[in-house]
């Protein structure tokens, strides 16, 4: 497959839904291996969780566990999506070698994506940290808004933190491809990306929305048959595993259109060519 590297100005510096969602698949299509394989090793540490702890699903009773198990669990848990956050990195600079006709080697982008290891760790823990924040102050003023027994108030307040939410997602969905092409440090990843984000983030809403769509479908058709065939014991686990195997294609999927939009925005916005960033792939 071969991909155009120089994308025209568009004056108002607008992406195209149609664009990013070709390229997204055709990268995605063309190095599914490799990219499968990064986000497989973000789940490995929530596998071992599960083997070792026998509770191979979230929809588990966690009442069946002890608590010190639920704890092990739960830490492989955390681990494994910052490491996938961090892989993200190396689905950046694979993504980015196709994207200028080069072949990729998986090696290669996994020693890149380590490379910047300690900034996209730094953007994973500051991400989860405003995350964090957001429940909380979203839940202190929901919590004001049903004291205060106002239903409009509790409607009108939810649909701006639901808002303000979103605003804030679509803002640094760019932080960690801006982290690696760029070699922008934590706090200038995201501030990139909120840059490059801006006057673009509805068309991201919904080239997010398609993806997610897809990803949606497939974890509950994998939810379905892990409820259906579930048997208990060590089944139950298998289960699971399995089901975290196959939605792993759709967040490797996720993955790649992130990094792709990065690409799509710095063209319309900066008249960006893909050959100008050459020394990442050095």
């Amino acid at each position: 497959m071969s991909y155009d590297s120089s994308t025209s100005v568009d004056p108002d510096g607008k992406i195209a839904i149609g664009e990013v969602l070709s390229a997204t698949f055709n990268v995605f299509k063309d190095r599914f291996l490799q990219l499968y394989g990064f986000s497989f090793l973000g789940n490995v540490p929530i596998i071992i969780g599960m083997l070792i702890t026998g509770n191979a699903a979230p929809q588990s009773d966690i009442s069946s566990i002890s608590s010190g198990l639920a704890g092990v669990f739960g830490g492989f848990a955390i681990i494994s999506a910052l490491l996938n956050m961090c892989l993200q990195g190396s689905i950046a600079v694979c993504v980015f070698k196709v994207l200028r006709n080069e072949e990729s080697n998986f090696s290669e982008c996994l020693q890149k994506g380590l490379s910047r290891l300690g900034s996209l760790f730094c953007i994973s823990l500051i991400l989860i940290a405003l995350l964090t924040l957001y429940f909380v102050v979203g839940s202190l003023v929901i919590g004001i808004a049903i004291a205060a027994k106002s239903t409009f108030l509790i409607a009108i307040l939810g649909v701006a933190l639901v808002l303000f939410g979103l605003t804030l997602f679509l803002s640094v969905v760019v932080s960690i491809p801006a982290c690696m092409i760029e070699r922008a440090g934590a706090f200038e990843s995201i501030k990139r990306s909120m840059q490059l984000t801006k006057g673009n983030r509805v068309t991201i809403f919904f080239i997010l929305i398609i993806v997610f769509i897809i990803l949606f479908i497939v974890s509950f058709v994998t939810a379905l048959l892990s409820i259906f065939f579930a048997s208990g014991g060590i089944i139950s686990t298998i289960l699971e595993i399995v089901t975290i195997l196959i939605n792993t294609i759709p967040t490797a999927l996720s993955f790649v259109c992130f990094s792709v939009i990065y690409y799509e925005l710095r063209s319309v916005k900066e008249s960006f060519s893909i050959e100008d960033e050459a020394d990442v792939f050095d």
